[in-house]
C-alpha cells in the first residue's frame, strides 16, 4: 500500500503525526455506549485471530505529569461529562501489576492497554469492576502536542488525502474494509499530507455475490455506521458513513460525540442536520476559528457530500471514488465567507442557533438538495 494514500505508522516514522478532529485532541478509546473494547495487536489478515476481548467501563486515566495532567483532564472531561474517573499513577500500577506484560491486552498508536481491576479498597465511591488502562508511549505518535488549529485549504487537502486512501483499499480486487475511520487515525508529516494508520480492526470485504461480510462489532463510538452497529453487517458503505462523520469535524472543529454539551448536540450528526443543506444555515456550525477564512460554495459542498455519506441507508451513501471526485474539485474555490457577507455570524445566529434572517431561507421556498451520488 506504499505506492497508495495508506500507509501503517511505526516508530521508525517519527515526522508522522496523528490528525486531530476538530484540530485539537481527539480521544482515542474504542467504545460503544459506556463499553469499550481493546483492539487486538494483529490484524483480521492474521492467520492466528485473537478470541474476543472482554468489555471495560471507561474509567480509566494516566496522569502522565502535573504539567499536562490537567489540560487533559479538561479535554477527556469535555469528551466523556460527568463519567471521568480521575486516576493516580500509583492506583494504575497497583490494579495493574506495575503494567506487567500479563495484562496487556493490546498496542496501538497511543502506546499500550492493559486490563486492571478497580475494587472497593482502591475507591469506596466505584462498584468493584474490570477496567482497561491505556499507558502513553513517550516515544508514541499521540498526545497533547497535536493541538493545532488548521486553515480551511490545509482541513480540504486531508480530506482529498483521506479519501483516497479508503478509495485505495475499496477499489481492491479484493476489497479492505478499514472498520476503525476517525479522525485520530489520520497522520500528517510536515506537509500535512495525510497518510491513513491503525490497520488492527481492517478486515477483507465481501467477495463473489457476497453484500456484505458479518464480523462482532467493533470500532469507535460515534464513527461506526448505524447498520454495523446493529446487525453487524460491514460493506464499504461503512467505512463512508465513518468518513462523513470526520467530514463533520472539519467543517464544525466539534468531535463525534461531546458528552458534556446539551443531549441534543453530543452527536455531531444530530446536531449538524439541519443546518447542511444551505450556504446561510451552514454559517452557524462552521468552526468559528476559522473566523471566516474559507469558501462559502466547498464548504456547501463538502457539507452536501458529508449529508450524503452519512445517509442512515447504506445504499445512498457515495463510493469513496465518487468522494475524491467531488473535493477535489472544490480546492481552488476562493471565495472567502469573510469577504461574502457569510462572515461574521450575527448575535442571534451564534451558538448553533438560526437566526430569523437565516431561516428566511427556508421560508422562501429555496432548497439546496444535496446531488446524487449514488452508486
Amino acid at each position: 500500500m506504499r505506492d497508495s494514500s495508506t500507509t501503517a505508522s511505526t516508530k521508525s516514522s517519527p515526522l508522522w503525526k496523528p490528525f486531530a478532529s476538530n484540530c485539537c485532541s481527539v480521544d482515542d478509546q474504542s467504545v460503544f455506549g459506556n463499553l469499550s473494547r481493546c483492539r487486538p495487536s494483529r490484524s483480521e489478515f492474521s492467520k492466528n485471530h485473537l478470541g474476543p476481548l472482554p468489555s471495560f467501563r471507561r474509567l480509566s486515566f494516566t496522569d502522565i505529569s502535573r504539567s499536562s495532567s490537567a489540560r487533559i483532564n479538561e479535554d477527556l472531561a469535555q469528551t466523556l461529562g460527568a463519567d471521568l474517573v480521575d486516576f493516580q499513577m500509583c492506583e494504575l500500577k497497583m490494579i495493574t501489576q506495575s503494567f506487567s506484560g500479563n495484562y496487556l491486552l493490546g498496542e496501538g498508536g497511543f502506546g499500550k492497554v492493559y486490563k486492571g481491576y478497580v475494587h472497593e479498597n482502591l475507591r469506596q465511591s466505584l462498584k468493584a469492576q474490570p477496567v482497561a488502562v491505556k499507558l502513553l508511549d513517550i516515544e508514541g505518535l499521540q498526545g497533547h502536542r497535536i493541538s493545532l488549529s488548521l486553515p480551511w485549504a490545509t482541513r480540504l487537502k486531508i480530506a482529498v488525502a483521506a479519501a483516497k486512501g479508503l478509495a485505495f483499499l475499496h477499489d481492491l480486487e479484493s476489497p479492505i474494509i478499514y472498520r476503525d475511520f476517525k479522525t485520530s487515525n489520520i497522520l500528517l508529516d510536515s506537509d500535512f499530507t495525510a497518510k491513513l494508520s491503525d490497520f488492527g480492526l481492517a478486515t477483507m470485504g465481501p467477495e463473489g455475490s457476497k453484500s456484505h461480510v458479518t464480523t462482532r462489532v467493533m470500532g469507535t463510538y460515534g464513527y461506526a455506521a448505524p447498520e454495523y452497529v446493529s446487525t453487524g453487517h460491514l460493506t464499504t458503505k461503512s467505512d463512508v458513513y465513518s468518513y462523513g462523520v470526520v467530514l463533520l469535524e472539519l467543517l464544525t472543529g466539534r468531535r463525534a460525540t461531546e458528552k458534556a454539551r446539551p443531549k441534543n448536540q453530543q452527536n455531531i450528526i444530530d446536531w449538524s442536520k439541519p443546518y447542511l443543506t444551505s450556504s446561510r444555515r451552514l454559517r452557524c456550525v462552521m468552526d468559528p476559528r476559522l473566523a471566516g477564512q474559507y469558501s462559502v460554495k466547498a464548504a456547501k459542498d463538502t457539507a452536501l457530500l458529508a449529508l450524503q455519506c452519512v445517509s442512515p441507508n447504506p445504499k445512498d451513501r457515495p463510493k469513496m471514488l465518487a468522494v475524491v471526485e467531488v473535493l477535489e474539485s472544490l480546492i481552488h474555490h476562493k471565495d472567502m465567507a469573510v469577504s461574502s457577507g457569510h462572515w461574521p455570524l450575527s448575535p442571534k445566529s451564534q451558538g448553533g442557533k438560526i437566526s430569523p434572517k437565516v431561516r428566511g431561507d427556508n421560508r422562501s421556498g429555496r432548497k439546496s438538495a444535496p446531488g446524487s451520488l449514488r452508486s
